[in-house]
């Protein structure tokens, strides 16, 4: 009788240790998809950063400028002239590139009126899909020639 009471003690010790090894196994499963979500997120707001910064340098050159795609591209000369538009094109660190190599495509869609400056942007992954669609509008300021 005596061996069986020894031998029912190791068997609770060994179930004791599989249920520690599952709890161990489950929150280290759980924790590894909290890291893999924060990296996720990183990598998210990153890119929400970057097309913050490009909005406010857009708007600061609106801003400045008459709004003629000339002077757009002086001061953001990374960008290609496509009819009424302006094309630019980052890789997935945000640094201008090709057409061919780009991940995200930025294309800013000027236009003004008599009152009026303004400007569209529009930003794609690389499959396409609008990521975020801006319009950045300043009112035009007449100097005092053209009020006479």
């Amino acid at each position: 009788m005596k061996k069986s009471a020894i031998h029912s003690r190791a068997g609770l010790f060994l179930t004791e240790m599989i249920f520690s090894i599952l709890v161990l196994a489950l929150t280290s499963a759980v924790c590894i998809q909290l890291f893999a979500s924060a990296r996720s997120n990183q990598k998210e707001a990153r890119n929400w950063n970057h097309i913050e910064e490009l909005i406010i340098s857009a708007g600061e050159i609106m801003e400045g400028t008459d709004g003629n795609p000339d002077q757009f591209l002086n001061l953001m000369p990374e960008g290609e002239l496509s009819g009424n538009n302006l094309l630019y094109f980052y890789d997935s660190q945000w640094a201008p590139c090709s057409e061919t190599n780009a991940v995200w495509k930025l294309t800013v869609s000027l236009s003004h009126a008599s009152d009026y400056k303004q400007a569209v942007l529009a930003f794609q992954n690389a499959d396409g899909t609008l990521v975020h669609q801006q319009t950045i509008r300043f009112p035009r300021l007449t100097s005092k020639k053209e009020a006479n």
